[in-house]
């Protein structure tokens, strides 16, 4: 028996300035604080559903209020119509097809599926168009531009360096020759040097030695 693969998310991000979005606090200052865990409630049955949509109904706005305390499914129905009005969730497709998504969820869905197979988004709640794919395509594209990865045989990997020549030309090869030296005749000339350079010391003393005035007496 095969496994079942799933569609949704195991988790999903949240800002950090979650609590002070316009929107949310908007919701909150009317609805209260419950609100908040109303919006994360269907976040999660967003993303881990379907993974960028839920559809909703009677059965969907009861299930999340069964796991709130203060809420029943007339106030989540309210607050998740409010937060479509506002601009959290697309009001269009949840007027028309009761369907709660948004562009941003749809994006975070492909960026956290893009090692799937198959993570396409169905066309009929799809609000992602073919300039922003694109443009998120070249973004990602220009931060792996900044480290490339280095991938093929060592073969490939050569033939993209320059070549640099191993050999010298003719004229620095005759002046190579000419001042190869032999390590045994560089000792015998260095030796005959230091004999005569004493032999030019004891010449030159002992004709300073001739010339010498004597003391008078």
């Amino acid at each position: 028996m095969s496994r079942i693969k799933k569609r949704g998310l195991d988790y999903f991000p949240l800002d950090i300035d979650f609590l002070q979005n316009r929107l949310v606090r908007r919701i909150m200052k009317r609805e209260g604080d419950g609100a908040l865990a109303t919006l994360v409630s269907a976040f999660s049955c967003i993303y881990g559903g379907e993974g960028y949509y839920v559809l909703t109904d009677a059965f969907f706005y009861e299930d999340i209020s069964a796991n709130l305390y203060h809420q029943t499914a007339e106030d989540v129905k309210r607050i998740l119509t409010l937060a479509a009005e506002y601009g959290i969730f697309d009001v269009t497709l949840f007027r028309e097809c009761g369907v709660l998504t948004s562009a941003g969820i749809q994006r975070q869905y492909l960026f956290s599926t893009k090692r799937r197979k198959s993570s396409a988004i169905d066309n009929r709640f799809n609000l992602i168009t073919d300039e922003q794919e694109d443009d998120d395509a070249g973004k990602q594209e220009e931060a792996a531009g900044l480290f490339p990865e280095t991938s093929g045989s060592e073969t490939e990997v050569s033939a993209a360096l320059p070549e640099v020549s191993t050999t010298l030309p003719e004229s620095a090869m005759g002046t190579s020759q000419n001042v190869t030296l032999i390590p045994e005749n560089v000792a015998s000339g260095t030796h005959s040097i230091a004999q005569n350079s004493t032999a030019k010391h004891s010449t030159a003393k002992h004709s300073t030695a001739e010339h010498r005035i004597p003391p008078p007496q």
